[in-house]
């Protein structure tokens, strides 16, 4: 008879969360083409350039999207932690160690984790839990620790697609693609005539996305592949722990 993991648990959470994010990327390509925006062109008073744009409805997610966001950075959350409870042994939970700062993040490890070896107290040290360390990790628990009954962390904010395509540049035109998360707009280009800016408007072609709105270090990136990110991160650290617990024997 097979040997029972001892990290089964954990390990299955990660799977868990990848089939979350499916259903969530199944459900996010549902909502896109419900995404609607208006193109306007406005002028700007220091420059006196008119400035076309595409200015999104201030569409949050469902709630049962932002809920299943949140879930998915819960259940890695959880993986984590189960894993510092096996390691432990002792019955006692036990939380995987982050910190906003490098000195919160010392200190959680001197606090949560007693009772740890050595050896793994000095691997926790590796992974820079905190803000400025290992962003994405930070990331991870500040979207854990979000109120799941709030907008968690996903909004229409930014585009992966601009089509060009049929575009006639003029003279003196200015492409610089920019998102403003405050606005939910993005500015597209700068013209000289106003009236080059209405010709620009009447080929454009736009595919939204929705990304991590709440977390400055996420913001503007498609949040299907962060949370696949997420999950490499999560798995990645499971496995570099399991590995010197075996190597030291107590796994």
């Amino acid at each position: 008879m097979a040997t029972p993991d001892p990290l089964e648990s954990p390990k299955y959470l990660t799977v868990w969360a990848n089939q979350q994010i499916d259903d969530f990327e199944r459900q996010i390509a549902g909502f896109l083409p419900t995404c609607r925006y208006s193109v306007v062109v406005e002028e700007d008073i220091e420059t006196g350039e008119n400035v076309v744009k595409a200015r999104f409805a201030n569409q949050v997610l469902p709630v049962h999207l932002q809920g299943l966001a949140f879930n998915i950075a819960n259940t890695l959350r959880s993986a984590l932690d189960q894993t510092m409870f096996v390691l432990l042994g002792t019955g006692k939970y036990i939380y995987f160690p982050f910190g906003d700062t490098e000195i919160d993040f010392r200190n959680a490890i001197n606090g949560w984790c007693k009772g740890l070896p050595k050896e793994i107290i000095s691997l926790l040290y590796t992974f820079k839990a905190y803000k400025g360390g290992n962003n994405l990790l930070w990331s991870l628990n500040k979207m854990s620790n979000s109120n799941k009954h709030a907008t968690v962390c996903t909004i229409i904010s930014g585009v992966s697609g601009i089509d060009y395509s049929h575009m006639r540049l003029y003279q003196g035109a200015r492409f610089r693609p920019k998102w403003d998360h405050t606005k939910n707009e993005m500015e597209l280009v700068r013209f000289i005539s106003k009236e080059d800016g209405w010709y620009f408007q009447s080929y454009l072609n736009f595919t939204p996305l929705v990304s991590i709105d709440n977390i400055d270090f996420l913001r503007g990136k498609p949040s299907v592949a962060v949370f696949r990110q997420f999950v490499g991160m999560v798995e990645r650290i499971i496995m570099t722990l399991e590995r010197e617990s075996r190597r030291i024997g107590i796994l």
